[in-house]
């Protein structure tokens, strides 16, 4: 204990309130009574818990069941500057220094990449009369749009499929359920209903 107080548990010039350091072949365990787990307070705005490691270390918070050990963790890998997420044995995601995440990958190659072998993305209506889509914005480029891909809640055909220029407010691309496509319109009459204003429909 330093005359300011600092408390050390390993350590003999401890720079924190409490710093515990252990051997290269041990570990350190922090049991704590507050509210049945830990409590990390600060007068500050940035309240944390810092890992102190060498360049090549894996840092890792790891939970524990009375039935399995080692259950679930998130690890930092310092030598790759990757975190990464496990339930049960199995990585199920991770964030590269890139900024990169993998879903079912070690290896993402986009800011999102999801790898599985079914049902790998599902986008689920949660509400009559919603909307469910997916949604792709350039608008950060002179001249780009804002397009919305999915189904709309608002058509009366509810199992429509449709390609929404949200920023011009237009509808170029409509696949109804009993398969017409139309191009320009979003009611198409035939299996391919092309229209344009003031032009003749196809």
């Amino acid at each position: 204990i330093t005359k300011s107080g600092n408390v050390g548990i390993g350590p003999t010039s401890p720079g924190t309130s409490l710093h515990i350091q252990s051997g290269s072949s041990g570990g350190a365990t922090l049991f704590g009574t507050h509210s049945g787990g830990i409590a990390i307070e600060d007068d500050g705005t940035r309240p944390g818990l810092e890992f102190l490691m060498t360049n090549t270390a894996i840092a890792a918070i790891r939970f524990n069941s009375v039935t399995y050990n080692n259950d679930g963790a998130v690890e930092y890998d310092a030598a790759n500057r990757l975190l990464k997420f496990r339930a049960g044995s199995a990585e199920g995601m991770r964030i590269q220094s890139d900024g990169n995440v993998g879903i079912g990958t070690t290896t993402p190659g986009a800011k999102l990449h999801v790898s599985g072998t079914a049902n790998v993305i599902e986008l689920t209506q949660s509400a009559v009369g919603s909307a469910t889509y997916y949604v792709m914005d350039n608008t950060v480029e002179t001249g780009g749009k804002r397009y919305r891909f999915g189904y709309s809640g608002a058509s009366a055909d509810k199992g429509s499929f449709t390609i929404y220029n949200q920023t011009d407010n237009i509808t170029p691309l409509t696949i109804l359920t009993d398969g017409n496509v139309g191009i320009g319109t979003t009611g198409p009459g035939a299996k391919l209903h092309v229209y344009e204003s003031g032009a003749a429909s196809v």
